[in-house]
């Protein structure tokens, strides 16, 4: 981007906005038009002369590809549609800026989708519709998309908008080396995501066989019998939870626990040295304090210095359904961090467990059913309460078997790291690798 640039007056086209001359590309190849290489499919069709017959309705999703949302009776629907055909490009105008864009895939030819959609072909013979997308799609290209967005209460990139773009166009056969490279680093890193889903179920399976847990048939059937002396709850959830049996002693939270504890919602001040530590913070494993906000010190300072964060604490995320899977051990102490009320701090007997062998197992689907069972509704949001997660019990093996597991899961998280780092490489490297493809000839 420039901070100061001239631009001559015959080469204005109509636009006086600042912002589309900004983000103007440049390239070693032709800069083109979009208009000569794409029509748009603006055809609608009104389906209710079919009244009983079953219709697929797609949507983009910025995170995946077109895809099937619901079939529908068309009696049941009003307005008409958009038919797709294999390798259109299609996108919502008011989410391009967020990558709301893709193909459409030979599996979904002939479906319907929202008028509001905007859909629209390539001329193969000059533009390849994979190209294009990569372009469309990238970070670097986005600027360039959100500069051409009209204004009304929020960004529309219209079809006439998209149309009235340039692109570099480079001969056919280099688009086509261009898409192939972009697939290739694509396809590793989808590899190396692969390779990481694996590596995190081979955990999930050590685990359970190094504890012996195994879950009973009993499970699978509709009647069960407790004994009477055994009842500690009268909800049936709680019942499951005696099914999982393990070839070593259980013990309950607050039997392994130092203490456990919530602390109440803070009074926020972000001139104050106390930092809250909510579920933002929380990820599996990893904690982020960037992700936190100050507390007010006057009320801070009330608080038991015990209960600061400390090294070897457990932090589970206790509310709200998208974060309350999450668990992570802290690596030191900290002088001024308080979690607050969404956050369970967990400090256990290290007597009796390693932190980390906890942190292990409470990163497993095997916890995390246990943990799905223990939810509670008290506030139109899912919460499990202190005293549910006091009741809750694991297996404990000795500490030299916790050692043992801890060290095994500790390669297969480095492993699993190294690869991380990987993708996270190559997803940088993608985007300038591509951008020098196409703006400056690099690498062809």
């Amino acid at each position: 981007m420039f901070n100061s640039f001239l631009l001559e007056y015959e080469k204005l086209e109509n636009r006086w906005d600042i912002k589309w001359y900004i983000w103007m590309l440049d390239s070693v190849f032709p800069m083109e038009k979009l208009w000569k290489y794409i029509k748009e499919r603006s055809e609608k069709i009104k389906l209710n002369n079919s009244p009983n017959e079953v219709f697929s309705i797609l949507w983009v999703n910025n995170k995946v590809w077109v895809i099937d949302t619901y079939d529908e009776l068309w009696k049941n629907i009003n307005q008409s549609y958009k038919k797709v055909k294999t390798n259109d490009i299609t996108y919502n105008p008011y989410r391009v800026n967020v990558w709301s864009i893709w193909i459409v895939k030979q599996w979904l030819k002939w479906k319907y989708i929202s008028p509001a959609y905007v859909v629209f072909h390539c001329d193969e013979k000059y533009l390849s519709t994979e190209y294009l997308h990569l372009i469309l799609s990238s970070n670097w290209f986005n600027n360039t998309l959100r500069a051409n967005t009209s204004w009304s209460v929020r960004q529309n990139l219209t079809f006439d908008l998209l149309s009235s773009l340039e692109i570099p166009l480079p001969p056919l056969e280099i688009q086509e080396k261009i898409v192939k490279t972009y697939n290739d680093i694509k396809n590793e890193i989808e590899r190396l995501e692969d390779e990481n889903k694996n590596l995190n179920k081979e955990v999930d399976n050590y685990l359970m066989k190094e504890l012996g847990i195994e879950i009973e048939e009993k499970e699978k059937k509709k009647f069960f019998c407790v004994g009477y002396e055994d009842l500690e709850r009268w909800d049936v959830l709680s019942f499951l939870w005696n099914l999982y049996k393990s070839k070593f002693e259980e013990l309950k939270m607050k039997d392994i626990a130092h203490s456990i504890h919530r602390w109440k919602s803070p009074k926020y001040d972000d001139n104050w040295k106390y930092i809250a530590v909510s579920q933002k913070c929380v990820w599996n494993i990893s904690f982020d304090l960037s992700r936190s906000r100050n507390w007010d010190t006057e009320n801070a300072q009330k608080i038991d210095k015990k209960l600061l964060v400390s090294k070897d604490d457990i932090l589970i995320n206790s509310t709200w359904e998208w974060t309350i899977w999450r668990v992570c051990i802290i690596d030191k102490d900290y002088e001024n961090c308080i979690t607050d009320s969404h956050v369970t701090t967990l400090r256990v007997n290290n007597n009796i467990v390693l932190p980390i062998f906890v942190t292990y197992y409470f990163n497993t689907i095997h916890w995390q059913t246990k943990l799905s069972d223990c939810f509670s509704w008290w506030t139109k949001q899912k919460e499990l309460t202190k005293w549910k997660f006091e009741l809750i019990s694991f297996p404990i093996p000795t500490l030299n078997i916790q050692e043992k597991i801890v060290n095994w899961i500790d390669e297969i998280k480095n492993k699993n790291k190294l690869n991380q780092d990987r993708i996270e490489k190559l997803k940088v490297d993608l985007d300038e690798k591509i951008k020098g493809m196409i703006l400056e000839g690099k690498f062809l």
